[in-house]
C-alpha cells in the first residue's frame, strides 16, 4: 500500500478520534463509562466514513507458467492404410502424446483430420478425402499472440482444399512435418482430371477434355480410350517425354441413346506400374432428348434479366431466350416457362398465351410496372400503390414449408426498389421472403409462391435482384446461394402433374466420396407441406432381390436420407408413404472412384518447403527422438513465467456501511435509552 494512503488513514484516525473526544468526553465525563462507549462507537462511525472516502487499496502480484502450445495432426484418410502406415502412425501419436519432455515443456493436444479437424479420440483411417489446409489455417487463427508447435503427420497428399503450401503463417507459429508413407518416387502415368457435362442431348456431339501426366525420367507410350457402356467410342496414342510431361486431350462423342450412360476413360498402363488405379476414371452422363425452354418477356433493359439467365442456365436442361412483348418472332409462344418482367399494356398478348396454355409463369413487378394494367389483366394478385417509391429490404421467413431455404443466406442483401402499398394475392400462396422497410417487418410478401389449380405462379416485388447475385458471391466466393434460390422456383414453376403428391430429388450420380442424398417431399389433399407423414425409403442394387429400409427423417421443409455407407454399384429404389398407396420410384449410381487411391508416394518435398516456410524442419517416421530432441532443446519453446498485478480495494464496502449502520444505530439506541435524546 502506498505510503501517502497510509498517512491519509492514520490522519483520518486522529481527526475521527478529536472529534469523539471533543463531543463526548470533556473533563466531567472521562470517567463514565456510558460516554466511553458512546466516544467509541462516534469514533467508529467516523472512522469508517473516512475509509470510505479514501477507499485504500492495495496490489496483488500472482505468477503463473505459460507453456507453448503443441498441437499433434495425425492424418486420418484412408490413404495412410493404403500406404501401410496405419500401425506407424498411432505408434508416433502415442509416443509424442505421452512423453514426458514435451509434457513439461509444452502443452500437448491431439487432433485428427481428413475431410475436418475433429479432437482425437481414436484412428479410424476411413475419412475419403485429405484437406491439410483447413487445419493449418484453424490453428493459425488461434495463434494470436503465442507460440504454436504444430507437429503434421501425414504423407503431405492433399485431396481437397486450397493448396497448404501457399496458406500464410504467422511469425509465432512453426509446423514440424512428419512425413508417413513411401518417399519413394515411382514411374506412373496418371489421369489428372476429366471434365465433362453432367448432361447432353441425344444426337448433339458432347466434350470431354482430358488431363493426362507422366512422372518418371524417360518417354512412354499409351493408349488413351474412351468408352460408353463398354463400347470404345475414342482412342488415340499419346507419348510423355521428360520435357511434354502432361499432355490435354480433348474428345468430342455423339449422345446416340438417352438415359443414364456409363463412360469410363482410361489410360493403358506400362509393365510393371506400380499404381494403376489412377489410370481409369468413371463418369456418368444422362442423355436427354429435350429442354426446358424458358422465356423472359420484358419491354425494358435491366441488368435483372441477365442475371436471371445465367442463374437459370446452370442447370444445363435449361434454355433461356430474352425477347420483347413486340416482337415478331414472338419466342414466348413456344416456351415451357415464362419470366414476366414489369408488365405494361404490351404485355396483353402474352397474358393471352398464359390463359390458353396454361403456362406457369414468373412475374417481377417494380416501379415501372402499369399497376392499372396489371391489376385489370389478370386476378391472382392486385396492388394500390400509393406512389411513394422505396426501398424494401428481404426478411427470410422461417415458415415457409414448399421447398428448402435452409441453405438461402440474405445476409447484407442489398434492397429492391418498389412502391409502398397494399398487395392483395387471391389465390393460396407461401411467401418465401417477407417486405422490411427501414428495420421493420411490415406484413406484405417480397416473394411468393403461390398454387393454381392449373399451373403455379410466383411474385417477385422489386427491381435489382441482379445486385442479390452479387452479394451472394462477396458472403460466400460463389453465386450458389443465389442460383440455388431461382433453381428452386423454376423447379416449383416446372411442377407438371398437379395431382403428384410425393416429390423426389435426388442427382443420378455420385462420386464415391460424396453421400448420395435423396429429397423427398410429401403433400396433403390441398398440396401444403405434410410434416407429420412417416416415409421410408428401400433401396437395393439392380442385380439383387433383397432390399434395406430407411426411415427418412424431417428437415427444413423436407425428408431427406443421405447414404453414405453404400459401395459402388447401380441402386435402385422406393419411397413409400406410411398408411396410404403413395409411392415413388428412382435409381442412381455410386461412381467406383477414391480420391486416396490417386498417388502412392508421400510428397515429402512439399512437406520440407512447408517447414522451410514457417520457420520448422521436416522429420520422418524413424526421426521421432530426433524431433523430441530438437522441440526440446529450441530456446524459443521454453516455459515463460508471467507475472499478473491485480489492484485490489482493502475494504468491502457492503460490510463496511454494515459496520457503519450499527454503530451508528447502537450509538442511537444508547442515547434514546438513557435519556439523552
Amino acid at each position: 500500500m502506498p505510503g501517502p494512503v497510509l498517512i491519509l488513514i492514520f490522519l483520518g484516525a486522529l481527526l475521527a478520534f478529536m472529534l469523539a473526544w471533543w463531543h463526548y468526553l470533556p473533563r466531567s465525563r472521562r470517567n463514565s463509562r456510558l460516554y466511553r462507549a458512546l466516544a467509541l462507537l462516534r469514533f467508529l462511525s467516523i472512522f469508517g466514513l473516512i475509509l470510505l472516502l479514501i477507499n485504500p487499496k492495495f496490489t496483488r502480484t500472482s505468477y503463473d507458467i505459460e507453456k507453448a502450445l503443441l498441437t499433434v495432426l495425425v492424418d486420418n484418410s484412408s490413404s495412410m492404410v493404403a500406404s501401410d502406415s496405419a500401425v506407424t502412425l498411432r505408434e508416433i501419436t502415442s509416443r509424442l502424446a505421452q512423453n514426458k519432455t514435451l509434457q513439461d515443456r509444452f502443452t500437448v493436444n491431439t487432433m485428427a483430420f481428413g475431410e475436418e479437424m475433429r479432437p482425437l479420440d481414436s484412428l479410424s483411417f476411413s475419412d475419403q478425402a485429405t484437406n491439410i489446409s483447413r487445419p493449418l489455417q484453424s490453428l493459425k487463427d488461434v495463434s494470436i499472440g503465442s507460440n504454436t508447435v504444430t507437429i503434421l503427420l501425414s504423407d503431405g497428399n492433399q485431396t481437397l482444399g486450397e493448396d497448404y503450401e501457399f496458406i500464410s503463417h504467422k511469425p509465432e507459429q512453426r509446423i514440424f512435418p512428419i512425413v508417413a508413407g513411401d518417399t519413394t518416387t515411382y514411374e506412373d502415368l496418371r489421369l489428372d482430371r476429366v471434365n465433362m457435362n453432367n448432361y447432353a442431348y441425344l444426337k448433339n456431339t458432347f466434350p470431354i477434355e482430358i488431363f493426362t501426366s507422366y512422372s518418371g525420367s524417360g518417354s512412354r507410350t499409351s493408349v488413351l480410350s474412351v468408352s460408353m457402356n463398354g463400347q470404345t467410342r475414342f482412342q488415340q496414342n499419346v507419348t510423355f517425354t521428360k520435357e511434354t510431361p502432361a499432355i490435354q486431350v480433348t474428345a468430342k462423342l455423339e449422345a446416340q441413346n438417352t438415359g443414364l450412360q456409363d463412360v469410363r476413360v482410361s489410360l493403358l498402363s506400362f509393365d510393371n506400374e506400380r499404381n494403376t488405379y489412377n489410370n481409369s476414371r468413371q463418369l456418368s452422363l444422362e442423355v436427354i432428348d429435350e429442354k426446358t425452354k424458358i422465356a423472359i418477356v420484358s419491354s425494358l433493359v435491366h441488368p435483372d434479366l441477365g442475371s436471371l439467365k445465367t442463374a437459370i442456365e446452370q442447370n444445363e436442361q435449361r434454355e433461356v431466350t430474352i425477347s420483347s412483348p413486340r416482337s415478331l418472332e414472338n419466342t414466348w409462344e413456344d416456351a415451357d416457362l415464362l419470366i414476366l418482367y414489369q408488365p405494361d399494356r404490351a404485355f396483353a398478348q402474352v397474358y393471352d398465351v398464359l390463359k390458353t396454355e396454361g403456362i406457369s409463369a414468373l412475374t417481377i413487378v417494380g416501379p415501372r410496372t402499369d399497376w392499372s394494367f396489371m391489376n385489370a389483366v389478370q386476378n391472382t394478385f392486385s396492388m394500390s400503390t400509393y406512389g411513394q417509391a422505396e426501398e424494401i429490404f428481404p426478411d427470410l421467413n422461417g415458415s415457409f414449408s414448399i421447398f428448402d431455404t435452409s441453405d438461402f443466406d440474405i445476409t447484407d442483401f442489398p434492397p429492391l426498389d418498389f412502391e409502398l402499398g397494399d398487395i392483395t394475392i387471391a389465390a393460396d400462396y407461401e411467401s418465401v421472403l417477407d417486405q422490411k422497410v427501414k428495420g421493420v417487418l411490415i406484413e406484405e410478401p417480397m416473394l411468393a409462391m403461390v398454387r393454381g389449380q392449373e399451373r403455379n405462379e410466383a411474385i417477385l416485388f422489386g427491381e435489382n435482384s441482379w445486385k442479390w447475385r452479387i452479394q451472394s458471391y462477396r458472403n460466400e466466393g460463389n453465386f450458389q446461394t443465389y442460383d440455388g434460390l431461382i433453381a428452386q422456383v423454376i423447379r416449383f414453376l416446372d411442377l407438371k402433374k398437379r395431382a403428384n403428391r410425393l416429390t423426389l430429388e435426388y442427382e443420378k450420380s455420385y462420386q464415391g466420396v460424396n453421400a448420395a442424398e435423396i429429397v423427398a417431399r410429401y403433400f396433403n389433399e390441398t398440396m401444403a407441406f405434410d410434416g407429420n407423414a412417416s416415409l421410408k425409403l428401400f433401396i437395393k442394387k439392380r442385380e439383387e432381390t433383397s432390399s434395406r429400409e430407411f426411415p427418412m427423417l424431417l428437415r427444413n421443409g423436407y425428408y431427406g436420407l443421405s447414404i453414405n455407407d453404400f459401395p459402388a454399384g447401380d441402386y435402385e429404389f422406393t419411397v413409400r408413404v406410411e398408411g396410404t398407396d403413395i409411392t415413388r420410384s428412382g435409381g442412381f449410381k455410386i461412381l467406383d472412384f477414391d480420391v486416396e487411391k490417386q498417388l502412392v508416394s508421400s510428397n515429402y518435398k512439399k512437406m520440407a518447403r512447408l517447414a522451410n516456410a514457417s520457420g520448422g524442419s521436416v522429420f520422418y517416421v524413424d526421426q521421432v527422438d530426433q524431433l523430441i530432441d530438437d522441440l526440446s532443446n529450441r530456446n524459443e519453446f521454453l516455459p515463460v513465467q508471467k507475472s499478473n498485478q491485480n489492484v485490489v480495494s482493502l475494504i468491502d464496502f457492503r460490510i463496511l456501511l454494515a459496520a457503519i449502520a450499527i454503530c451508528l444505530a447502537a450509538e442511537w439506541f444508547l442515547r434514546k435509552y438513557n435519556g439523552l435524546i
